[in-house]
């Protein structure tokens, strides 16, 4: 069994693969993290072969490591676009695609196959593009969260929003409900813009894969949902290498 560690800027997920097949563990916050965490992993898995982590935090990656040799007894592996993987990455340089999003194109293309932009919607927005089996050009921009925390934090007359309430534009008649669906709207039509365009770009039409924290506010008829996109790709990533070593 492999164990799978998903580390992001807001929320660490947790998984397995046996056997070709994925199941979510558990989740916590990043800021929350305390080794305690692991240890109750520990004793809800058995036979673990290896772990694989997909991090975005490279300060965190030291105790991490280090909780884990110690809980565990192995030595993670912390992905990175430098392995081997189906995908031709024609970006200048490889190094700097992060390990997220690495995941995302790995489990992206092995599911559901090419052809498709990834909108990985987290605490920065990512839209990926995957189009025949090449993996070029990607957006990244402030997420739907970040941007209302930013203006309520330098606006002193902005109060926090309910983010699960927001209206149409023409029905907004009071600030909660403007910078709500604003910052609702102008997330959504960027997506939707930066879409658009590529596929003008590329005379092309892609299928849409969201993922991410914040995805289930953005999806619509046609598009596809994948909560655990990433900790997929890490699932897919440990498989292969397993298999390498058996051969």
């Amino acid at each position: 069994m492999n164990l799978l560690i998903d580390v992001g800027n807001t929320a660490i997920k947790l998984g397995k693969s046996e056997n070709n097949s994925f199941t979510f563990l558990t989740r916590f916050y990043t800021k929350d993290y305390d080794s305690k965490q692991l240890n109750s992993i520990k004793k809800e898995v058995n036979s673990v072969k290896s772990i694989f982590v997909s991090s975005v935090i490279p300060n965190f990656n030291k105790k991490l490591e280090k909780d884990i040799s110690k809980i565990f007894g192995l030595k993670p592996i912390f992905v990175n676009p430098i392995m081997d993987c189906d995908i031709r990455l024609e970006i200048d340089k490889k190094e700097e695609l992060g390990a997220d999003l690495f995941c995302d194109l790995v489990a992206a293309k092995s599911i559901y196959g090419d052809n498709v932009a990834i909108i990985d919607l987290g605490t920065a927005s990512k839209v990926l593009f995957l189009k025949d089996n090449v993996f070029e050009s990607c957006a990244i921009f402030l997420g739907y969260k970040g941007s209302l925390k930013a203006l309520a934090e330098k606006t002193a007359l902005i109060p926090d929003v309910d983010l699960n309430n927001v209206k149409k534009i023409s029905d907004c008649h009071n600030t909660i409900d403007v910078i709500t669906a604003s910052a609702y709207y102008s997330q959504l039509d960027t997506i939707n813009g930066i879409i658009s365009r590529y596929e003008n770009e590329k005379n092309c039409s892609l299928k849409r894969v969201f993922t991410g924290g914040n995805a289930a506010n953005f999806v619509k008829n046609g598009d596809l949902l994948d909560e655990y996109l990433p900790l997929k790709g890490l699932a897919i990533l440990s498989e292969r290498n397993l298999q390498h070593e058996e051969n």
